[in-house]
């Protein structure tokens, strides 16, 4: 039987640390993943087209995982060039 994904939190320490590599990186290659570079984002209301919740991703601090450590994106980022 197939089990779903665990609740388990991840020190806050190890969080902190893949955040801060994170950020480093997103700079340094010029990661695009916020959804103000996204084709779903609605720039005159900035919310997302497809209706999810995008305070974290929009406006918020940039990081890859959240306070448990789960990865923050969105499955449906699509590039605006």
């Amino acid at each position: 039987m197939k089990k779903g994904p665990t609740n388990r939190a991840i020190a806050p320490e190890a969080v902190a640390i893949a955040n801060a590599r994170f950020r480093e990186e997103a700079e340094q290659y010029g990661l695009a993943y916020r959804c103000q570079q996204c084709v779903h984002f609605r720039p005159e209301g900035t919310s997302c087209a497809l209706g999810y919740p995008n305070e974290m991703l929009a406006f918020g601090e940039v990081r890859a995982l959240d306070d448990k450590g789960m990865f923050v994106f969105c499955k449906d980022f699509e590039l605006d060039d």
